[in-house]
């Protein structure tokens, strides 16, 4: 590791260097005030801040593939072509820098949409300028104060509309103007080389980003994202609110190498969710789709707001058992780690975990994280507050879901709409938690997978799996495709961990008397009985569950206590795992020692 450490003085050339500085302009230096990123359903036709949003976003993308901050060779950084960025030149086998499988998964991810939303609000001042006398003041302002937007698919599980559309109308500094929608694919420039993935890459072959692609309808079928995201909306809500209510150790919380549940392991599934067969399912050219950048600003909230309530527990020295293209494997992370290649100065050191610790770092804040005329205290309280508002709402406002089963052997018992019942029920708010846990070998498959859990037999064919009735939720795998080609160590032996929740689907069956309580001896026997799982590819094709490597799902549950205070959190005992529920099966917790 010296070696590595030593080398890091070489990897850039200081005169050259960029400096990821956030935005100081609409910062109130006495209260700490900042401006927000909003909502992108919020900001959505709201006027001048949205307008200079795709028009900055639109330039963005215009820009010479060549040039380090076109938008092409940021999203780069995150895989391939395998490159370096900003004089960072790579040592190791793996493409990008991006750090997935790591406990600075959510640090490093911090100054990189920092970088991506510092150049989106420099286009957006010249773009202001731009505009008639009339104009002018009402855009120079929005712009000085604009900043990324996110997407929350945890509460609002469609795509945004904005993000949906081929094409988008705005108020230009020339009038009305109608042109390809930014955020609804980025495309490759042909005459400056297209986008220079392997050519055994299947996706290679596109012009531009797609998402579940329709190779019927040659287009990206948006209707199937948004049905695999309601699909697995009720799994994952109660997992968002227990990473907040229950955990508060930071190195579980950060990533899928601890077991468990973590922010990771949730914004795998939306990776996945979106990308189908398409670029977001892909670790090293998901950042080329757009909508990656709203997703990971909300990933980036979603770690300010656990900061707020846990500020005591941060990165400690932990070993990088994934690595990437700068960062060997087996390299020991620790919160003074470079996070290459963002640099912090004029090009003699980069950004560390604990330079970004605090989102007031860039100059950005969230409306679920107003840090300012408070104290630590009230802080916590008021988020608190936000995630209880937010992920275990009081009352619904959703309506619940019902699909058909793709099944005629559901076993006795077995509902197939029941997985679709969470939002009138509650599931939450239960006095007992159930959940499946997942391990596999992180490089189990060749490329991206999901493992999908089913009460009864599922769909015969593995592309109605997505959507079947009787889908509890799914384990998202996130890794590139042809690891031959893009991982060339990637037989590695990291684990990757994750959860999936399974209280909605039994709640569901209490409610329509198939189960007599949520209580081990009613629940253990039922599912024993219905409860299956399967393995896919993004291409549809089913795995065979015997080749993924270490494999292993168990079933537990947790007896959740009331919250003591008024906007508090319940309190969640140790999870007791059933072995009998899962045993015999492929992959089940007592299968491979037998």
């Amino acid at each position: 590791m010296s070696v590595f450490l030593a080398a890091l003085s070489a990897l850039s050339n200081p005169a050259d260097a960029f400096v990821v500085t956030g935005i100081s302009a609409g910062v109130n230096n006495a209260t700490g005030e900042r401006p927000f990123r909003r909502d992108i359903n919020e900001l959505y036709m709201s006027g001048p801040a949205w307008d200079l949003f795709i028009l900055s976003l639109r330039e963005f993308q215009q820009a010479d593939q060549d040039d380090p901050l076109s938008y092409y060779q940021v999203a780069g950084i995150h895989g391939l072509p395998r490159a370096p960025w900003d004089g960072v030149v790579g040592q190791e086998a793996s493409p990008g820098y991006c750090v997935h499988g790591a406990v600075t998964f959510p640090t490093w991810h911090r100054p990189y949409v920092a970088l991506f939303e510092q150049i989106l609000w420099t286009h957006a001042q010249s773009i202001a300028q731009d505009y008639p006398l009339g104009q002018r003041d009402s855009y120079v302002t929005a712009a000085q104060s604009l900043r990324m937007p996110y997407w929350d698919a945890f509460n609002s599980p469609t795509l945004p509309l904005a993000a949906s559309l081929p094409t988008i109308t705005v108020n230009g500094p020339n009038g009305t103007r109608t042109f390809d929608n930014p955020l609804y694919k980025y495309t490759f420039h042909a005459d400056e080389g297209g986008n220079r993935f392997p050519a055994d890459n299947w996706l290679s072959q596109f012009p531009w980003t797609v998402r579940h692609w329709d190779s019927a309808n040659q287009q990206s079928n948006i209707i199937e994202v948004n049905a695999e995201l309601e699909h697995q909306y009720d799994a994952v809500l109660p997992l968002i609110y227990k990473l907040f209510a229950s955990e508060t150790d930071y190195t579980k919380m950060s990533c899928t190498t601890s077991s468990g549940n973590s922010i990771e392991n949730v914004h795998n599934l939306v990776h996945n969710a979106v990308g189908g067969n398409g670029h977001m399912t892909d670790t090293v050219i998901a950042a080329f789709d757009p909508i990656f950048w709203l997703h990971h600003t909300n990933v980036d909230r979603l770690f300010a707001m656990w900061q707020a309530i846990n500020p005591q527990s941060y990165v400690v020295p932990t070993t990088n058992t994934v690595g990437n293209y700068a960062v060997p494997k087996g390299f020991v992370d620790t919160a003074d780690s470079s996070l290459l290649p963002f640099h912090s100065d004029n090009g003699t050191r980069f950004w560390s975990s604990n330079d970004v610790r605090s989102i007031r770092t860039f100059g950005y804040a969230y409306q679920d994280v107003m840090d300012w005329n408070t104290n630590q205290s009230t802080l916590a309280g008021d988020v608190r507050a936000n995630v209880n508002r937010l992920y275990a709402p009081a009352v619904s406002t959703r309506q619940p879901r019902r699909f058909s089963s793709g099944s005629n052997t559901e076993p006795p018992g077995a509902h197939p709409e029941s997985s679709h019942m969470t939002s009138t029920l509650r599931s939450n708010k239960t006095e007992r938690q159930w959940s499946i846990t997942v391990q596999v070998r992180r490089f189990a498959h060749q490329s991206p997978f999901l493992i999908d859990f089913f009460v009864g037999s599922p769909p015969s064919s593995p592309s109605a799996w997505s959507t079947a009735g009787n889908l509890v939720g799914s384990h998202a795998h996130f890794i590139a495709s042809n690891l031959d080609l893009t991982h060339l160590d990637g037989s590695q032996s990291a684990l990757n961990h994750g959860e999936v929740s399974l209280t909605h689907c039994l709640l569901a069956n209490v409610q329509r008397g198939a189960l007599a309580d949520l209580e081990p001896d009613s629940v253990i026997p039922f599912l024993t009985k219905s409860l299956n799982w399967r393995a896919r590819d993004m291409d549809g094709c089913e795995l065979d569950l015997d080749s993924l490597a270490a494999l292993s799902i168990a079933v537990g549950s947790q007896i959740v206590r009331p919250a003591k205070i008024p906007n508090g959190f319940p309190t969640y005992d140790e999870m007791e795992m059933y072995a009998n529920v899962t045993a015999g099966k492929p992959g089940g917790w007592e299968w491979r020692a037998a």
